[in-house]
């Protein structure tokens, strides 16, 4: 797509531009196959295009890295020139989009898939990107359509059962509030959004109430491509519920996000009481989050030491690492840990912690202050001690 200065970028966002019509700038609209092929095409290098700008931004001089780096940048750059964040977000939250079926594998559905995917990776290497979205409540939009009947359990259109067709949704949004929380501890954060409105606007969106559904599933090991897409959607939970704590956490002015976020809680439960759970007694979302990390040590230490083992990750059929380290997360911002998701960087991208001296302050440091709330960081503390120091066969 960047081999030389004629880059086919630009024409392929004119494709996908056209469908929204020409008052917004778009030309005479193209058929509808086109557009998904174009869709299509624009997502698969958008995700090139993230990993590589993203994996690579450690060893960005490295010799092996550079001309690479390089190239993905320049596209990078085309993208946000042509403002390809735009035209996606658009499709995604056209009202056509709000009525599709997520069990039908039509072109209008996987167009907004495609959408979607160019979302998520853009949001996870682009500022530009990030501030748009942020900008226009992006994250209310993507966790309601994440949260949309079958989206998480449909199989993806485009990747197939190993991913969900809801899953970019979630990711994306869970990437912007991971970046939100994580820049606002910079001393040179000049956003104008705080991560207190994202925070609110998760909430809103019924995020908490996704989350507890997700966090409860039982993972049918004997489908793998199932097993994988399931994990994977419990990853991207766990990871938002890192920063969503660690949101509220830091709100110091007068506790509105904390409040907010465990009444949403208490909510969830007293629904899950007189609807779901039939006498089976409570079982909030803390307390299920605790549990979900009871079932995954067992299967992370088994695989972690064949890794040290044999050196290489090819004894983990699924990614269960990758889960346990998002779920280890998600508990200790429950308990009020300081670093949160600070020590994994992006969804799925390798472990970085080169940058957690730039996100800790001197407040960090000491006992946490106490508030109304603090029994209930001090009972999720005790919950998660006595899991980890205690040996289980649960399944997951």
């Amino acid at each position: 797509a960047i081999r030389s200065d004629a880059s086919c970028l630009p024409a392929l966002i004119q494709i996908l531009k056209s469908g929204l019509g020409q008052s917004w700038g778009g030309h005479s609209t193209r058929s509808m196959k086109l557009q998904v092929m174009a869709g299509e095409c624009l997502a698969a290098i958008s995700l090139a295009v993230g990993h590589i700008v993203c994996e690579t931004a450690v060893n960005a001089s490295h010799s092996m890295y550079g001309p690479l780096r390089r190239k993905a940048v320049r596209a990078l750059e085309v993208m946000e020139q042509e403002q390809i964040y735009d035209v996606a977000f658009r499709i995604v939250t056209s009202a056509s989009s709000s009525s599709l079926d997520a069990s039908r594998n039509t072109p209008q559905s996987r167009l907004r898939e495609a959408a979607g995917l160019i979302i998520l990776a853009c949001a996870s290497c682009s500022s530009e990107c990030a501030s748009y979205l942020i900008s226009n409540r992006a994250v209310s939009e993507l966790v309601a359509i994440a949260g949309e009947s079958r989206m998480l359990t449909s199989s993806s259109a485009l990747r197939g059962d190993w991913a969900s067709r809801g899953l970019c949704f979630l990711e994306a949004s869970t990437t912007l509030l991971l970046q939100a929380w994580k820049n606002t501890r910079r001393d040179d954060d000049t956003s104008s959004t705080s991560p207190l409105s994202l925070l609110l606007e998760a909430l809103d969106a019924g995020a908490v109430g996704i989350a507890s559904r997700v966090v409860k599933w039982k993972v049918e090991l004997h489908n793998h491509d199932k097993a994988y897409s399931n994990i994977r959607v419990k990853t991207a939970v766990c990871f938002m519920l890192s920063a969503m704590f660690g949101i509220a956490r830091d709100d110091d002015q007068n506790a509105v996000g904390t409040s907010r976020l465990y009444n949403a809680i208490d909510a969830d439960c007293a629904a899950a009481l007189a609807y779901e759970n039939h006498g089976k007694g409570r079982s909030d979302l803390i307390a299920s989050t605790i549990a979900l990390l009871k079932a995954t040590a067992p299967y992370a230490q088994r695989f972690a030491n064949g890794n040290l083992t044999t050196g290489t990750s090819d004894d983990e059929p699924l990614p269960m690492m990758d889960l346990s380290e998002a779920c280890f997360l998600a508990v200790g911002s429950i308990c009020g840990a300081i670093t949160g998701c600070f020590a994994s960087g992006t969804i799925g991208s390798s472990t970085s912690c080169n940058d957690l001296h730039m996100v800790l302050k001197s407040s960090d440091f000491g006992a946490l202050k106490s508030d109304k709330h603090s029994h209930l960081r001090r009972d999720a503390s005790v919950m998660a001690c006595e899991i980890l120091t205690m040996r289980t066969d649960q399944e997951l």
